[in-house]
């Protein structure tokens, strides 16, 4: 298992001693040619270590805390669960408290603790559309905005908005945001939410 480092940040330490060939394999992170620690036409030193470090986003609005990334998403990370290219990525809503440690899967975590369906909300959650951004030793993965909007009856209450990957076989967990409070949205409501369309949801930087 990784080593973690608390912040306000929410800043973790993948791997502090693998080659840097591994790490990229790993992380499916495109490193550019003209980064600083890889001149061009050049190989990776197997014997040089480098860190990889996740840094975890807000949404733009001001009252949303930063992603909080589950310990188990660094390992899934590394082991190459996740493809931000192809798999698909969704958000489910809770009004129970996530445990960052000891959550991993949607189905055996997650989905006990979420939401009721209801018209507007399906079990499981939105489906979000994510992308990729590379700029010299930093992959970020943004997310689309979209709007959660009530149809004939209430959605909630929940507080905590909680993104899993649809694809891998356990729908391995990412991170969850924290609203700061529970709320209700009403019949015919709608409730924004706002991804950080420049740093994105987070970022994996060497």
């Amino acid at each position: 298992m990784p080593d973690f480092i608390t912040s306000a940040e929410q800043t973790e330490v993948i791997s502090q001693s693998q080659p840097l060939e591994e790490i990229i394999a790993f992380a499916e992170v495109e490193i550019l040619s003209d980064v600083p620690i890889l001149q061009p036409g050049l190989e990776p030193t197997p014997e040089k270590e480098y860190d990889v470090i996740l840094i975890a986003n807000s949404l733009q609005d001001d009252s949303m805390a930063d992603l909080v990334l589950f310990h188990a998403f660094s390992e899934d990370l590394a082991t190459k669960v996740h493809d931000f290219s192809s798999d698909s990525f969704k958000m489910c809503l809770s009004d129970t408290a996530p445990d960052q440690a000891s959550w991993r899967s949607y189905t055996f975590d997650a989905a006990p603790n979420e939401i009721p369906e209801v018209n507007g909300y399906q079990s499981g959650g939105v489906v979000l559309q994510v992308s990729q951004k590379n700029e010299i030793g930093t992959e970020s993965i943004l997310v689309s905005d979209f709007i959660l909007t009530a149809l004939d009856s209430d959605i909630g209450p929940y507080r905590y908005a909680v993104i899993y990957n649809d694809t891998s076989a356990d729908k391995s967990l990412i991170g969850y945001y924290d609203r700061g409070e529970s709320k209700i949205l009403p019949a015919f409501g709608s409730d924004s939410f706002d991804f950080d369309d420049v740093s994105g949801a987070f970022s994996v930087a060497v």
